[in-house]
């Protein structure tokens, strides 16, 4: 039987837990060692002669040399059916279908591949600068229990997700191609489950964007809150100024860990949607073969999928963005009698209107909801140039 005192202890230990990141980011964080993306919340020092880390990590580079393999004995299938078109099953297809699903192959091998090798370099070099950026942010005491429950409802909504979509599209692959043969398929499927690896991790990074801009959204309501009283606000001045620059660092690291694995997602995003375009179009003109239907059905559900997925993540990390632009706003807005901190609050606001917060891939472009109708242009624009080039072999 626990002693009083043992339980009181356990009582502070279960509160203590629900005030850190770890807690709630732990659902994706699970998942993402699952598939061998060991992102760690604990001190990484000791962790060189620990042996659970050195099974991790011989766990998750055993999983990147299977998936390296199968994408190598994918892309070498792959340039063999391009220069001996005779191997294909598509003989009838014209020149530009058969590139185009050649491209539309490699797109993929080197998102999987690409992402894997990222994702692992992520975890071990600068994922612990944004775990200690996470607990400056706890130490601070800024944020309630409140608040980690919000932070921790998008892990769950994205463990749900990932699971829920990884199974769906493994099946919709599986009985599309039932009358292929059992090797291509089992190869299909496997494909699709490191894909998994490249979907979690996009749910991972909209989480940490989404709890990115909840934290913004508290700061800004407790500016709000205390613009009445004049004497709480002198007091927080320097702690709301504290909290904005954290955040900002935050921001500043989700740049470092996944820049590039955003980077190469979002060019891929571009691939697949004019490819899936293209074979749409293209089945329904000129395809007679059996099964042609749930072909296009199956392009049209991953298209959807795409172009939601798309969306969500020009959406999200936009959010970010927006929210410190409130915050400036509701600065401005304080009204002060005292003309030193009228002098605070609006230094405060040209701080944080100069240091505005921006998720980016890799530096080379902001992801952000202006990508969207770029995306639709630069789509339709190549789609048009591969309609006129299949239509020229017909």
């Amino acid at each position: 039987m626990p002693t009083v005192k043992e339980s009181s202890a356990c009582a502070e230990d279960r509160q203590r837990r629900k005030l850190d990141f770890e807690w709630s980011l732990k659902p994706m964080t699970t998942l993402m060692r699952c598939v061998g993306i060991p992102l760690d919340f604990r001190d990484y020092r000791p962790l060189i002669g620990d042996r659970r880390s050195w099974f991790v990590t011989g766990f998750a580079l055993l999983l990147f040399f299977i998936d390296a393999e199968c994408q190598f004995s994918l892309t070498a299938t792959i340039i063999y059916d391009a220069i001996y078109p005779q191997s294909s099953n598509n003989s009838s297809r014209s020149a530009t279908f058969k590139w185009n699903n050649s491209i539309n192959s490699i797109n993929y091998i080197i998102l999987i591949l690409g992402s894997h090798a990222i994702l692992l370099a992520v975890s071990q070099i600068d994922w612990p600068h944004l775990v200690r950026v996470l607990h400056r942010i706890e130490q601070m005491r800024f944020y309630n229990e409140r608040h980690f429950k919000k932070f921790r409802i998008p892990s769950f909504v994205g463990l749900a997700a990932s699971v829920t979509e990884l199974i769906s599209s493994v099946t919709v692959i599986w009985f599309t191609w039932v009358d292929s043969p059992f090797l291509y398929q089992l190869m299909t499927v496997g494909i699709f489950l490191f894909l998994g690896l490249v979907l979690i991790a996009f749910y991972h990074v909209c989480i940490l964007c989404w709890i990115a801009y909840l934290m913004m959204n508290a700061l800004g309501q407790d500016i709000k809150a205390s613009g009445k009283d004049i004497k709480q606000c002198s007091s927080q001045l320097k702690l709301w100024k504290a909290t904005y620059y954290l955040t900002g660092e935050f921001v500043h690291y989700i740049n470092c860990c996944f820049g590039p694995f955003l980077f190469l997602l979002t060019t891929s995003y571009f691939v697949r949607m004019t490819n899936n375009s293209f074979y749409i179009f293209s089945i329904l003109t000129y395809s007679h073969d059996k099964g042609h239907e749930a072909k296009v059905y199956t392009f049209i559900i991953f298209l959807i999928k795409d172009w939601i997925s798309f969306v969500a993540l020009t959406y999200i990390p936009s959010l970010v963005r927006k929210e410190a632009m409130n915050i400036t706003r509701k600065l401005q807005n304080l009204q002060f009698e005292d003309n030193a901190l009228k002098r605070q609050a609006e230094l405060l606001r040209m701080e944080v209107s100069l240091s505005l917060p921006q998720i980016t891939a890799a530096g080379f472009f902001d992801i952000d909801c202006k990508l969207i109708p770029t995306m639709v242009g630069t789509t339709l624009t190549y789609l048009i140039i591969l309609y006129q080039f299949d239509s020229n072999e017909k």
